[in-house]
This record gives structure tokens, C-alpha cells and sequence, in this order.
């Protein structure tokens, strides 16, 4: 059994113990000003002792980690191949190490996270404080699953309402030829991109993407699996139909085609995702069409983006008949609530639901007939008695009041004698208003 020792006062006037270590086995000699301190080191290190001996170890105490830690373990394991990799280190680079920087991961409590979303909330917008505030909640979740914390501190996000209304794209008809037209007069391959992006709703990096081997213009299918080099947004692939307005389009493309990607660039490689076509070209094409750009946080932005033609071919497919339910499989929402913002457009939906309750029938009013009484078990239940007291209001107009002494003899054996005798005088009174 391991040897243990009672505190020894020294010629100095201090206090010595001597435990012995439970790892080595041997005794170690340890110094303290008071008695009371030595007595309870001792206790602790018997304490210690004893837990090893039944087979209980502490935890192992935590290395301290800064927030640059995390940032680096982020940096390292998430935001390799990340979609968004660009966005997420620019939030964390200009928002959250500003705020954290040189913190003990350990030291972010709840406090300092509710003060950092106010601050944040200071003339930004709800959608960019929640992108912020989901950055910060994804760190903390990493560290608690690192063990670096207890509990990560809950993160509040303001709640962002989509106003459909706002979505930006262009009207069927003559916006929509006029920009073609445009496109047209700039290249082929302008007009070309813009007008399979109308057409079909495909997102930029998928049309980046886009193999002439995932055309089919046989089956009228374009089959979606990539976005740039990346796969597609929410990871899942879909099938795409090729409208008729499609089909000459994308004939023209496969006769210029020079290589097996249907948009190339000048050195016959894919698009990158800054690529002039999709930003400045486009808001070329839109000023040549006499499209004005509009006024967004006090700057002048372009009437509408690449991604406005994702909203475009939305909208035209849902004021043009198109049902939602296949207008989500087409866009590859990943959530219905996404889809229904274009449902304002179908201006038809409410009209064609008109007659549908047309087979089911319409009620036939039939006269009730006076001889009709209360059994005694109906009667002995107060809610039998109001419903037959209801039902005589509802057809007043049709009963004989010549049974109805005999059923008020009926409603008074149940107890309901004062509630049934208003009610007959309410019918009364509706049945001669009725008759004059």
C-alpha cells in the first residue's frame, strides 16, 4: 500500500510533506507556509493516490488554443475544396479575428458572442450578419467537437424574410428579345450562354461545367453533375429538360463547337468563376439594351446579374403555367420554401381552382319532420340536447310548431329546461321576423 506522510514542521517555520507519487511509486517532498495548506495538499495527493488505485483517472487537463488555432484547423480541414472557400476566410479575416484575435477559444463565452452580434448589426444587412454569425457558430461547433471547449456558446442569427418581389429579372416579350438581341450583335458565344441560361435555369458554374457528353438532344435531357470542377450545390445531381426554344440554340452551339466543353474560353478551357463573361460582358450587353442599372446601398449596380436569369427563366416558367413542384426539380432547390418565392407570378393559380369542389356535391335542403323526438339516451346527454336545439334553429323556417311542445317536454327531463326555452324563443322570434 503506498506509503503516506503527516506534515512536519521545519526549523524555518515552514510545512513539509512527503506523499508518495502514484506514478513512480517513490515519495516527493513538498513545502507550504502554513499547516492547513500542507494538510490539505496531503489530502489531495491521497485523493489522487486512492482514484488510481480503484481505476479512476482526472481528465486530462486542456492545452490552451488561441483563436488563430482554430482559424488554422478551419483553414486546414473545412475550407479545402469548399464551395465558398473564398467567402469564408474573407468573413473570418475581416469580421471574426478582428474581434477574437489572440483569445483563448476557451475564453468565448455567451457574453461575448451576444455582444458581438450587436455590434455586427450596426448597418449591415440580415442576410450578412447571418453569413457572419454562421461562420462564428461553425468555429465554436469545431472546437467543441475538438474537445477545446465544454459547450459551444449558442450563436443568435436574425432571421432573413425574402421579399420576392425584389428578385430582379427580366419580363417576357420584348425585355427579353431585346437583350437577346443584344447578346447576338456582341458574339455567338455571348448569345449562345445568356440564352441557354434563360432557357433552362442552369447556375453559372453548371453551364461552366457543362460537357457536350451531358447533352442529349435526342431525349431533350441535360444531365447536371458539376459546378466549375466542383460538384453541384447541395451535392445532388439533376436532369434538366430542353425546351423547344433551346433546341436551335444549342444546335448552333454544337455546329461552332471547338471543344468537348459547350463554353470555352479563348484557350478552349473552362470559364472561371470570375470570368469577364459573367460580370462585365454581361453588363455590357445590358447597357447596349438600353437596360439602366439601378441603385442598390447608395451604389449604381447592373440591372441585374448573371443570376438574374436564374429568376428569369423561374418567372417566365410560372406565369407561363408551369407547375412548382416541377419548377423545383428543374432548379435543384434543395427546399420547397425556395421555390414558392415565384409563386406570386401565377396570377392563374387561384382561377383554376375554382370548380374544385365541384364533385363532391351540394347539400338539398329537407324539411324536418314534426314528429320527430329525443330518444331517452340522447336526452340524458346535455350536448344531445343542444345539438337537437341547434339543429331546430338551423331549419325554423321548415319546422311544424306544432310538435315542438311535446320535444320542450323532452329537453326538460335532461335538466336543460331554462337553456332550451331561450332557445325556442329565439327561433320563435327569427320565425315571425321570417313570415313578416
Amino acid at each position: 500500500m503506498p506509503r503516506t506522510a503527516t506534515p512536519k514542521k521545519l526549523p524555518s517555520g515552514k510545512w513539509r510533506i512527503r506523499p508518495t507519487d502514484p506514478t513512480t511509486g517513490r515519495r516527493v517532498s513538498r513545502t507550504f507556509a502554513t499547516r492547513d495548506e500542507a494538510i490539505l495538499a496531503l489530502r489531495h495527493a491521497e485523493t489522487i493516490a486512492a482514484k488510481r488505485r480503484i481505476g479512476i483517472v482526472d481528465p486530462p487537463q486542456r492545452a490552451p488554443r488561441t483563436f488563430e488555432d482554430l482559424r488554422a484547423h478551419y483553414h486546414m480541414t473545412k475550407s479545402a475544396g469548399n464551395r465558398c472557400e473564398r467567402d469564408h476566410l474573407s468573413i473570418i479575416g475581416c469580421h471574426l479575428e478582428p474581434a477574437f484575435r489572440g483569445m483563448r477559444v476557451e475564453a468565448i463565452d455567451q457574453f461575448m458572442v451576444d455582444v458581438f452580434a450587436a455590434r455586427i448589426a450596426n448597418g449591415r444587412a440580415a442576410n450578412t450578419q447571418r453569413n457572419i454569425l454562421n461562420q462564428l457558430g461553425a468555429l465554436l461547433a469545431m472546437a467543441e467537437r475538438l474537445g477545446w471547449i465544454e459547450r459551444a456558446p449558442h450563436v443568435p442569427k436574425p432571421k432573413v424574410v425574402i421579399d420576392p418581389t425584389k428578385l430582379r429579372y427580366l419580363l417576357g416579350g420584348e425585355e427579353l428579345q431585346r437583350f437577346l438581341n443584344a447578346a447576338q450583335r456582341r458574339s455567338p458565344k455571348h448569345y449562345g450562354l445568356y440564352a441557354l441560361a434563360t432557357y433552362t435555369g442552369l447556375r453559372k458554374g453548371e453551364l461552366a461545367g457543362l460537357r457536350w457528353h451531358d447533352v442529349d438532344l435526342a431525349a431533350r435531357r441535360i444531365t447536371v453533375h458539376c459546378s466549375f470542377a466542383d460538384p453541384p450545390k447541395n451535392g445532388l445531381g439533376r436532369r434538366v429538360p430542353i425546351l423547344n426554344v433551346a433546341v436551335p440554340v444549342l444546335r448552333q452551339l454544337r455546329a461552332q463547337r471547338e471543344s468537348d466543353l459547350v463554353f470555352a474560353n479563348r484557350r478552349r478551357a473552362m470559364f472561371g468563376k470570375r470570368a469577364r463573361i459573367f460580370y462585365e460582358d454581361l453588363h455590357q450587353v445590358l447597357a447596349s439594351a438600353g437596360f439602366p442599372p439601378h441603385g442598390r446601398h447608395g451604389h449604381g449596380k447592373s440591372f441585374i446579374t448573371f443570376h438574374g436569369l436564374r429568376h428569369t427563366f423561374a418567372s417566365l416558367w410560372v406565369s407561363n403555367g408551369g407547375t412548382l413542384e416541377v419548377l423545383r426539380e428543374i432548379m435543384g432547390h434543395k427546399t420547397f420554401k425556395m421555390t414558392l418565392r415565384y409563386a406570386h407570378l401565377d396570377q392563374r393559380r387561384l382561377d383554376r381552382n375554382l370548380g374544385r369542389f365541384d364533385s363532391v356535391g351540394q347539400c338539398s335542403s329537407v324539411a324536418i319532420r314534426p314528429t320527430t323526438r329525443i330518444s331517452a339516451s340522447e336526452s340524458a346527454s346535455p350536448m344531445s340536447a343542444a345539438s337537437a336545439i341547434r339543429e331546430l334553429q338551423h331549419h325554423e323556417s321548415l319546422v311544424n310548431w306544432e310538435g315542438l311542445d311535446e320535444q320542450r317536454e323532452e329537453v326538460q327531463r335532461s335538466g336543460m329546461e331554462q337553456t332550451a326555452m331561450r332557445s325556442v324563443g329565439w327561433a320563435n322570434t327569427n320565425s315571425q321576423n321570417a313570415h313578416r
